[in-house]
């Protein structure tokens, strides 16, 4: 059910777009891509975020530029593709460096360290990931710290740096229970029990492009 409702809001997205072209389209192609990434359809998530890199690009729309091609590179790397995954990473993160957006650098730094993991370097990984942190700790991003910080207490381990794989478990656990602790409260409200909250609403307006909405 989940799912056929999040298609159902895909679909009126698109129709609310229509022929529209611009920076909105871009942001709603890739959270549309990432959704029906999460929903295992890669190569129909592949299709709207190459669509994104290339209006991105006709814009030059940088920033929206970058992510599109991080996304591009993830679907590579599901798909075994790793040596195109890791050419445009590579790509993505000299472009990352000159744009000096803290937000993009971040990103692009756990996906190579992701990718790396995936190829076994984790010495590589662990250089990339620890950059990640820093980047999330700067930006306040809880969760995505926490995704970076499983991966790289793992590299740790294969290397047998078992303290410094112990740290990075100890940070990870005390971040999960702050946050999963701050999650059960926000669903204390009336739709609470719906999983909805200010925020999410907030986010659906923002990427339908609803007057008031939250950036």
């Amino acid at each position: 059910m989940e799912e056929e409702q999040q298609q159902e809001v895909a679909e009126r997205g698109l129709a609310l777009l229509g022929e529209r072209r611009d920076l909105l389209t871009i942001d709603f192609w890739n959270n549309l891509g990432f959704a029906l990434e999460m929903q295992s359809q890669y190569q129909q998530a592949l299709h709207y975020y190459q669509q994104a890199s290339a209006l991105a690009a006709e814009l030059k729309a940088e920033k929206l530029h970058i992510e599109a091609d991080i996304n591009i590179a993830a679907i590579y790397s599901i798909q075994d593709k790793f040596q195109d995954a890791l050419v445009l990473l590579k790509n993505s993160y000299d472009r990352a460096v000159l744009l000096k957006d803290p937000e993009i650098l971040a990103y692009v730094n756990a996906e190579l360290g992701l990718l790396y993991v995936g190829l076994g370097f984790d010495k590589e990984a662990i250089e990339f990931m620890e950059k990640a942190i820093e980047g999330y700790d700067a930006l306040g991003w809880q969760k995505d710290k926490m995704d970076v910080l499983f991966n790289l207490a793992r590299s740790y381990s294969y290397l047998e740096q078992y303290d410094k794989a112990m740290q990075r478990y100890d940070q990870l656990l005390q971040l999960a229970a702050a946050f999963y602790s701050d999650k059960a409260e926000e669903k204390t409200g009336p739709m609470g029990d719906l999983g909805l909250t200010q925020e999410n609403i907030n986010n659906a307006g923002t990427t339908l492009g609803v007057s008031g909405a939250k950036e």
